[in-house]
């Protein structure tokens, strides 16, 4: 499902976004990578990492591919510039050079979608989303006659034996319910 047009298109705003910013505030804004591997109900994402204490910080901004394709320009209109804004915060306002948090969607994002990228201070999408209903594995507790409904991931997790969930009710660990396994 990769269509190089559609991302070469999202560069292009991505860097558009950028010189808009670096313009009004007379500094340059960089990122380091750009990736479409989000999936599910996310959009897109901007994501600081540190790989280890000797390097430097890495600013990545993530984009959903699929809703992409979907979306096209909406996408690129909508969400380029709102994961453009929280790099232009972290740079310009938050810890890249000042030592200090801000909070994601607060008032220094809103000034920059709205009065530096002249957009519509929106937080969540509304792209639809194509979701499958989620497989589920019935599990029991000492409770009588209640079932508890425990995802995939939390079902591998206990199989691996890596977490025990336990009941609100009477606190005793869950088991998967015989006929489920």
């Amino acid at each position: 499902m990769n269509n190089p047009a559609l991302e070469t298109l999202t560069l292009h705003s991505l860097n558009d976004y950028l010189t808009i910013a670096s313009n009004y505030f007379d500094m340059p804004f960089y990122f380091d990578e750009v990736c479409f591997d989000l999936r599910g109900r996310s959009a897109g994402q901007f994501v600081v990492s540190k790989p280890n204490i000797f390097a430097k910080h890495v600013l990545k901004l993530r984009f959903n591919r699929f809703l992409l394709a979907k979306y096209q320009q909406a996408f690129v209109d909508e969400v380029v510039p709102h994961e453009c804004a929280h790099l232009v915060v972290y740079q310009y306002f938050g810890q890249y050079r000042h030592g200090k948090k801000v909070k994601p969607h607060g008032m220094e994002w809103k000034h920059v979608m709205s009065n530096v990228f002249n957009k519509a201070a929106v937080v969540r999408h509304n792209f639809e989303v194509d979701t499958k209903p989620r497989e589920t594995f019935i599990y029991q507790c000492e409770c009588v006659d209640r079932d508890h409904a425990l995802s995939l991931i939390r079902h591998n997790k206990v199989m691996r034996q890596k977490a025990i969930y336990l009941c609100k009710a009477c606190k005793s660990a869950l088991r998967i319910k015989k006929g489920w396994s």
